[in-house]
């Protein structure tokens, strides 16, 4: 993406804080975004700690829950089954 700021005006709106993004690249942008959006505030696991925790929290709790492959971080979460 260093090829989208080439002029004075592009590199001082990104300097106060404006992103302007070319349409060519508005969707690969939003998809990294919400990748990354996803794996935020989320403990990274193996795959065995995650498996373990959701044991765990299903004895504990009878919650459904499971554990995933994180695709932004490549690492494993666990999260619920359902939206609360």
């Amino acid at each position: 993406m260093t090829e989208i700021v080439r002029t004075a005006i592009g590199r001082a709106l990104i300097g106060l804080g404006v992103l302007i993004v070319p349409d060519q690249y508005w969707d690969e942008m939003v998809k990294a975004i919400r990748k990354e959006a996803a794996c935020i505030g989320k403990d990274p696991l193996d795959v065995g700690a995650a498996k373990s925790l959701v044991r765990r929290i299903r004895r504990r709790k009878g919650s459904p829950i499971s554990a995933y492959r994180c695709t932004h971080c490549k690492r494993w979460h666990v999260g619920s089954d359902k939206l609360t």
